[in-house]
């Protein structure tokens, strides 16, 4: 693979702006998000941003308790998509967590040549002002990204060095005719740009950066997600869908101790990036164990192996929590299905690690922070 190609004409940019329609189905939904680690004094965190698309077929679809329409599967796509989709923001700033920054709800036009955008218009005085987002591609492969809201937003730019195959676009596509999913993944990217806070003051900010798109054309079931970046660049993170009395969780909150680690892997996927070697490490198990007393947030007990011998163990210590509600009435209206999507800015702690027989810990990385995701429910 030639790792310096990052032309907007290459498969994964091309599809980063396609929802694959003639896929979709009744079940399907499209994300696209980017999760901003700036550098700072202690590593890439701890402060931390998110901005995001959520789309999903449905006549009634609600978002954080707002509703419209859904994506329409009968849609004319040639070139241009038009669909409903919500526009997001949150920020946390190291010690409070602002959420709602940007929640628009609207309609996104995506062209295959690499613009989307959402934007409403709000009138105030002679003035109209415009809230909601836009991602857009150029020639090499670098993202503009605009999010505004009334209490906060940000603008900046998202690539990838391409330097090896940790640091370039990834696709992954599975499944069959009737149940599949496409990824898109950037999870080694960096960005920069001008940020503007709940206090309406701007700031610069520069660091590392995850952007993925994903269409799901199946039942959303639960999972656990982590991405972890240390002090010196290196990148840890997991992806685990399970099973469990989770899937039928439609509350915020949490089980007790017992209950709430009853999670059983459908499949584990997880690798650990060396900034320093440029070598990525890929891990054939990983067991993620949610622990909780009941009140205030879990925190999750991390292990991944491969038969190498090569390990890496921590905690990932949520210190925030954000809460996602994704909704779809069904049977005329008479029930509604209901996905809980849970984000928390973690901090890696007890961190080790053995790869290539070489002992990694915080010492020799420098500090941990990332995100975990948690999700419950399921989205019919």
């Amino acid at each position: 693979m030639d790792f310096k190609k990052k032309k907007r004409d290459s498969l994964p940019y091309k599809l980063a702006y396609t929802q694959l329609p003639k896929k979709q189905n009744w079940s399907s939904s499209s994300w696209w998000f980017f999760i901003l680690l700036p550098k700072e004094g202690k590593g890439y965190g701890p402060r931390q941003l998110m901005f995001a698309y959520a789309s999903r077929v449905g006549k009634d679809v609600g978002v954080n308790k707002k509703w419209d329409r859904g994506i329409d599967l009968n849609r004319d796509v040639n070139g241009v998509d038009q669909f409903q989709t919500s526009v997001n923001h949150w920020h946390w700033d190291g010690k409070t967590m602002y959420d709602g920054l940007v929640h628009e709800i609207g309609e996104a036009t995506m062209t295959k040549d690499g613009k989307m955008s959402c934007w409403n218009g709000y009138k105030q005085g002679n003035k109209t002002i415009k809230r909601g987002g836009s991602m857009d591609l150029d020639e090499d492969g670098v993202f503009h990204v605009n999010f505004q809201g009334q209490n906060g937003g940000g603008n900046f730019i998202f690539w990838n060095t391409h330097e090896s195959e940790a640091t370039s676009p990834e696709v992954t596509d599975m499944g069959n005719k009737f149940i599949n999913f496409n990824l898109v993944a950037m999870r080694n990217g960096i960005f920069k740009g001008t940020f503007r806070t709940p206090e309406d003051e701007e700031i610069e900010l520069e660091g590392l950066g995850y952007f993925q798109r994903v269409i799901m054309n199946l039942p959303t079931v639960p999972w656990l997600w982590n991405w972890t970046v240390f002090a010196d660049g290196s990148v840890y993170s997991y992806f685990v869908p399970y099973v469990g009395p989770h899937a039928f969780r439609r509350k915020s909150g949490y089980y007790n101790k017992f209950l709430e680690k009853l999670i059983l892997p459908i499949s584990t996927i997880s690798t650990f990036h060396d900034a320093k070697t440029h070598k990525s490490t890929t891990f054939e198990k990983t067991i993620v164990i949610p622990v909780s007393n009941g009140d205030g947030l879990p925190h999750f007990k991390v292990l991944s192996k491969n038969p190498n011998g090569d390990f890496v163990k921590f905690i990932a210590q949520p210190v925030a929590h954000t809460e996602f509600l994704l909704e779809r009435r069904i049977f005329k209206r008479l029930w509604q299905t209901r996905w809980v999507y849970n984000e928390y800015p973690i901090n890696a702690l007890n961190f080790s690690a053995t790869i290539d027989n070489i002992k990694l810990d915080t010492e020799r990385l420098g500090n941990g922070f990332g995100n975990c995701e948690y999700t419950w429910g399921m989205s019919l």
